[in-house]
């Protein structure tokens, strides 16, 4: 009995070591994940912080330029009797800008400013 004993805790001393080394890849397998995880979070995160923190500035540049823009071309397919007045009543359609006359085509190059 005691021979057989000793061939029991040597092969249960040998299955030990094997999932002990089983644990250690696991365990690593895990630092690595959390690891990769992290990184993954900062870099979805600190563009998105960076864009909520740099863009509003830039947008409250443009704002003013593209308000311009706008009322240029709002202008454009509102013609009025007087420049700088907005009369909605008189919008053009698609049709009628085919057959506009060279007066009309100077007034629009006017309030393009080109």
């Amino acid at each position: 009995m005691d021979e057989e004993n000793k061939k029991l805790l040597k092969k249960n001393l040998k299955l030990n070591q094997e999932m002990h080394q089983m644990l250690k890849s696991i365990k690593k397998f895990i630092l690595v994940q959390k690891i990769a995880f992290a990184l993954k979070l900062l870099i979805i995160a600190i563009p998105i912080a960076l864009g909520l923190i740099y863009l509003p500035p830039l947008f409250r540049e443009y704002v003013p330029q593209v308000n311009k823009t706008i009322d240029q071309y709002q202008s454009l397919f509102n013609f009025s009797s007087e420049p700088g007045t907005n009369n909605s009543q008189s919008q053009i359609s698609p049709e009628q800008l085919q057959n506009l006359s060279p007066e009309q085509l100077q007034k629009i190059k006017k309030i393009l400013g080109n």
